[in-house]
């Protein structure tokens, strides 16, 4: 199991623990099947009461848009890796390369986990483990084919890491790269992204010695030199932040995590706006917890994560952030990634989730013993586009591929 924060049973996140929650939802076996299911989602979120969410024009031509993108998704098939473990991260900066990062248990030892792909197999790469003992990557971003950055923790302390853990892929090799830890105790990173070579943002939270704080959420910036932490809110007694994105057009960004109030968890959206970070209204979900964060525009943003045992989606319209009614799914979303406005992919514990705004439906996959997934990548280049997800089986690590 991976380490993870010291919290409540109650209220552990997804993306951080391995939960064995059962599928109850509407399984798409082909796309003619993608077709029909497609039209009742349509059709219920038109027929909603006054006050939610309803189906316009505009539903409907997303709802086209996603029967015609189901043509592609339709057909998931597992990738072959070479490691054992779980993966957590994925990037995909193009068709034929791709990453994907996370860790595996060799003896007494957790060491780092590195995957890719150049456009023929799955293959490992060789990671420093620099504890010796704990070593995790749980995020991975690309800014070139020579240019990428992993990042996660290392040693452990009250359930969570010691040390924040950095690694930068030159071309050639992987190496650790000095990294701030702020706290005497309890430092960890989940997300990274990439505005280009000079300008990499990573969160995550410190300061994390017990459930009920505090803890403080983490935002490490590096400036083409040299990582520095950056100021970042704390709306809560125990806060974190477990994604982050770029927004498409400039340097702005998203991160998305979770801040307690007494004892209730609730959503956190805090935005990079070029030169500080701010918290952004969200809905008031009680017990929920965001793991993951995608842009498609400065207009349109996706939030995944958690209420209870349900699926937690929100939406960024450019004006305002707004809970997405989801069909009544059983089980957490934990990464999110789009290829467009109409072709939105999330996934979570067993589950691949597709859509866009009012239409969101459950795509089949193939199903190995104990298949989780975590991450999820789209890569886009002229030769066409491929959606990649990373998890793990009871086999070791998973990776599944569409389109190609």
């Amino acid at each position: 199991m991976r380490t993870t924060h010291v919290v409540a049973p109650d209220v552990a996140a997804p993306r951080r623990l391995w939960l064995c929650v059962g599928l109850a939802a509407l399984i798409v076996p082909s796309v003619a099947a993608a077709s029909v299911a497609a039209a009742p989602l349509a059709a219920a979120a038109a027929s909603r009461p006054s006050g939610k969410a309803s189906a316009s024009n505009g539903d409907a031509r997303h709802s086209s848009a996603l029967v015609r993108a189901l043509a592609c998704h339709a057909s998931w098939t597992i990738q072959g890796t070479s490691s054992s473990g779980q993966l957590f991260g994925l990037a995909a900066p193009s068709r034929t390369d791709v990453w994907a990062v996370g860790d595996a248990v060799v003896g007494t030892r957790t060491e780092t986990s590195v995957e890719r792909y150049e456009g023929a197999a799955w293959r490992k790469v060789t990671s420093p483990d620099p504890n010796g003992v704990f070593d995790e990557l749980h995020g991975v971003a690309a800014a070139g084919a020579s240019d990428a950055w992993a990042v996660g923790g290392q040693g452990v302390i009250s359930g969570s890491t010691d040390r924040t853990l950095v690694e930068h892929w030159n071309g050639h090799a992987w190496s650790v790269v000095a990294s701030p830890n702020p706290s005497v105790a309890g430092n960890v990173l989940d997300g990274v992204a990439a505005v280009s070579a000079r300008d990499v943002w990573a969160v995550g939270d410190d300061d994390v010695t017990s459930a009920n704080g505090p803890a403080h959420t983490l935002a490490l910036h590096f400036d083409g030199r040299s990582w520095s932490a950056v100021a970042s809110p704390d709306p809560g007694a125990f806060n974190a932040l477990d994604g982050v994105t770029v927004v498409p057009g400039g340097s702005r960004l998203w991160a998305v995590g979770m801040k307690r109030t007494g004892s209730v968890d609730y959503p956190l959206v805090e935005r990079w706006n070029g030169s500080r970070w701010s918290v952004v209204a969200t809905p008031a979900v009680a017990g929920g917890w965001l793991h993951g964060v995608t842009a498609v525009s400065p207009d349109d943003a996706y939030a995944v994560g958690t209420v209870g045992k349900a699926p937690l989606m929100l939406r960024w319209n450019g004006s305002k952030w707004s809970r997405v009614h989801l069909p009544p799914f059983t089980g957490g979303l934990s990464g999110v990634a789009a290829r467009s406005s109409g072709d939105v992919v999330s996934v979570g514990e067993r589950l691949i989730l597709q859509g866009s705004r009012a239409s969101w439906m459950v795509v089949s996959w193939p199903r190995p013993a104990g298949g989780e997934r975590d991450a999820v990548a789209v890569s886009s280049s002229p030769a066409g586009s491929r959606t990649w997800v990373a998890g793990s089986s009871s086999r070791g690590a998973l990776v599944l591929g569409s389109c190609g």
